[in-house]
């Protein structure tokens, strides 16, 4: 110790580290400054560290006062040592360049596999444009004009996500305001967050000397703080929008990934139109529309003049098919108007306006194949993750949604991805998984995880009420201002069969519903609870007013879907004046290109709710071409498996029956009387018993399922445990309509018991 002090070895090595230390925090200190890549700190730590050895025995050798002579290992050693942390640091660089992007393989719509080099999503970045301040007399439309062009223009970097103002309508409206609003920074802190965005900017528009002024902000998402500002001018928008692109791509993610493939950097000018007075036409079609329905026919008009300004604008032909969907046409002729017009548009443009292409022709699986494309080409897109979820869920294959969820979180896609892979699993319940999940959430996102109770949805699922109802009752306390508690707290104890409650939280609910979407999604879940207990007056209330409150923000055209499945509930009853009354209004809704469709679609819907099953074989020879074309095969599955079931071949209907709930992924009460008379058909009474059970195990006052169960129970010959399933039935459907069919089957077999 001494000698090593005599050497000064301890105060040099002090020295090199302090400096070190400093060096680090310099080079940190410039990274964030101005927003060099983040790697170059490692990379200066991992060299400054490896140099030790060599530092070490320099000190050691030469750190006595006076002259040392340099010994012959030294002139070997310390080259050595130099190019070895060269080597290293080098080497840390690359492998993190190579982490930053990834090679992905995609099949093109000719079938044609082609190899791409994308950005990984841990270098992608997310923005969220809330509308401009406009000081510009007349040119108010510019508030969402200029930033549209900017997420526009942004997009064509593969390593931004953008999100534009006009889509943020819904989020206004959940703080209820309206799109038109100026609200204060902390709701728009509050919007991007909610949107897991990682920047957010606002603007001032102001125009002088015939100059267009924009002042510019960027702000850190997650703490609301500016990041970055800057004025720009231009004597036109477009070069406005070009600006302030190049403002955020130079300040913020820039980082430069060299082995991407080359990208085409267009002018604003050529994302929508060059003609100012087109864009102009273009964005106020597109306000007017999101203004509600009573300013439809003013967003028609304008889209109209659009195209017949700018008959190349692929843009205006894409949103005008949307709008002519609305107005009963089949939009096949101008899609194709709008895909021809747009081969010239940024991919991520052309993905969008070729994937409604495919929909509006009826080429779903074309339309699947083009969304797994686009998410591997552009990982930072929630996008076609969320269409994919979307499709899935719809045709009932939960599995394939809860992979696509998984495979989003995989990703990089934390935030609402994480829930919704663990709500997806919860339905397939998988509680281990999808608290895995919800853990992970909590872990990244502490405050939102607060007023985001996914656990206690693992809780109901379980049917472990107990536990969810405080999580729901402290978070009413904490967000009394929140109705989707008050939703949470009905479902519990509606399943707990104490419905004065559920009712009370139900009107609670309305009460805290602020815009007409919330007060749907109530009334929509008041529903589904009214005809759980079959409660069919009150459900009929319900029903109209849901239409009413519907009508009032949506064309009557786009009730449809809804009208299919409220109309079902009539048939519970074996009300066919309702039924067919409510068949015809579905058919005169529709467009009339859809006409020849709804028929069979409706008889053969139909023909299942009333269980009539001559009726179901005529519709499904005529229905099976269209439902075919709108899920694919696999939504034949149940259809055949139904076929099965009304001509009394009960094993094979069983096994379609299994292998649609396979690929669902999930087992239904509200089917399961269905799956009881075909184990009851095929002599598994046994099995029939068992998945009952196992179903009733976080639901256990199910009307269907025990009505299911005693069906079970009066085939094996149980009397005494049929007589209490029976006794719990009178109990849930109370106060159901006297004709309600599980009602009238319970009655049936109590009658039978009598008998006996």
């Amino acid at each position: 110790m001494q000698n090593l002090w005599n050497r000064r070895f301890f105060q040099y090595l002090a020295t090199y580290l302090a400096a070190s230390w400093g060096l680090i925090q310099f080079v940190e200190w410039i990274v964030n400054r101005y927003n060099f890549d983040s790697t170059w700190v490692d990379n200066v730590a991992i060299f400054l560290f490896a140099m030790l050895p060599a530092v070490a025995s320099f000190i050691y050798v030469h750190g006595r006062p006076g002259h040392d002579s340099w010994r012959p290992f030294e002139k070997i050693f310390y080259p050595i040592n130099l190019v070895l942390a060269l080597s290293a640091s080098i080497f840390l660089f690359q492998g993190v360049a190579q982490e930053q992007t990834r090679e992905v393989e995609v099949t093109t719509m000719e079938g044609d596999t082609i190899t791409r080099i994308v950005p990984s999503q841990s270098v992608t970045s997310e923005i969220v444009f809330f509308p401009f301040d406009i000081e510009v007399e007349g040119e108010e439309w510019l508030r969402y004009g200029i930033p549209y062009l900017i997420d526009k223009d942004i997009e064509q970097d593969m390593k931004w996500y953008s999100i534009q103002p006009i889509s943020l309508k819904e989020d206004y409206l959940d703080l209820g305001q309206k799109l038109d609003d100026d609200i204060p920074l902390g709701n728009k802190i509050k919007i991007a967050a909610d949107k897991y965005g990682d920047f957010f900017a606002d603007g001032k528009v102001t125009k002088s000397d015939g100059m267009y002024n924009l002042e510019l902000n960027v702000y850190n998402a997650k703490n609301g703080r500016v990041e970055n500002s800057t004025t720009l001018s231009s004597e036109d928008i477009y070069s406005l929008a070009d600006q302030a692109t190049s403002f955020v791509r130079d300040n913020f993610n820039n980082i430069q990934l060299d082995n991407l493939d080359t990208t085409i950097d267009l002018p604003a000018k050529d994302l929508v139109s060059n003609n100012v007075d087109v864009y102009r036409t273009y964005i106020e079609a597109y306000i007017a529309y999101n203004k509600g329905p009573d300013y439809y026919n003013e967003a028609f008009t304008k889209i109209d003049q659009s195209v017949v300004l700018d008959d190349a604008c692929g843009e205006c032909w894409f949103i005008k098919t949307q709008f002519d969907q609305l107005r009963g046409q089949d939009g096949k002729s101008t899609i194709e108007k709008a895909i021809n017009s747009s081969t010239s548009l940024p991919e991520r443009q052309r993905f969008q306006i070729n994937f409604v292409g495919y929909l509006v022709k009826d080429e779903t699986q074309k339309a699947i194949r083009l969304l797994d494309s686009w998410k591997k080409l552009y990982p930072s897109d929630i996008t076609p993750y969320d269409k994919l979820i979307g499709y899935y869920s719809q045709t009932f294959q939960f599995s394939e949604a809860k992979k696509i969820a998984e495979e989003a979180v995989e990703n990089g896609h934390k935030g609402r991805m994480l829930l919704q892979a663990a709500r997806l699993n919860i339905r397939g319940k998988d509680f281990d998984k999808a608290e895995q999940y919800i853990n992970e959430f909590k872990k990244r996102y502490p405050k939102k995880s607060k007023t985001t109770p996914v656990l206690a949805e693992v809780y109901i699922a379980k049917g472990e009420f107990e536990k969810a109802i405080p999580i729901y009752e402290e978070q009413s306390i904490l967000n009394p201002s929140t109705y989707g508690n008050q939703l949470k707290l009905a479902e519990c104890h509606y399943k707990m069969n104490n419905i004065e409650q559920a009712d009370k939280y139900y009107q609670e609910a309305l009460r805290q519903s602020n815009t007409p979407r919330d007060t749907l999604t109530v009334i929509n879940d008041r529903m589904t609870y009214l005809s759980r207990f079959g409660r069919y007056d009150e459900y009929d209330q319900d029903r109209s007013l849901h239409r009413e409150v519907f009508e009032s923000i949506n064309p009557p055209e786009a009730y449809l879907q809804t009208l299919i499945m409220t109309g079902m509930v009539d048939a519970v009853i074996g009300d066919t004046v309702k039924t067919n009354a409510n068949k015809q209004e579905i058919i005169d809704l529709a467009p009339p290109f859809a006409k020849q469709v709804f028929g069979p679609i409706l008889d053969y819907v139909y023909s299942l709710a009333y269980e009539d099953g001559e009726s179901y074989k005529k519709a499904y020879v005529i229905a099976k071409p269209f439902i075919i074309q709108s899920i694919g095969e696999r939504g034949t599955i149940s259809s055949d498996a139904m076929l099965h079931y009304f001509n009394e071949e009960y094993e094979p209907a069983l096994e379609k029956l299994k292998e649609f709930e396979k690929i669902a992924g999930t087992s239904i009460l509200d089917n399961s009387d269905v799956m009881a008379r075909c184990y009851i058909g095929s002599d598994q009474v046994d099995e029939g018993l068992g998945y009952i059970n196992d179903l009733l195990v976080g639901d256990s006052n199910h009307p269907i399922g025990l009505v299911s169960k005693a069906m079970l129970l009066k085939a094996k010959g149980k009397e005494k445990e049929l007589k209490e399933v029976l006794s719990m039935i009178d109990v849930v459907l109370a106060d159901a309509h006297p004709q309600w069919r599980y009602k009238l089957q319970a009655e049936e077999m109590k009658a039978s018991l009598n008998d006996s």
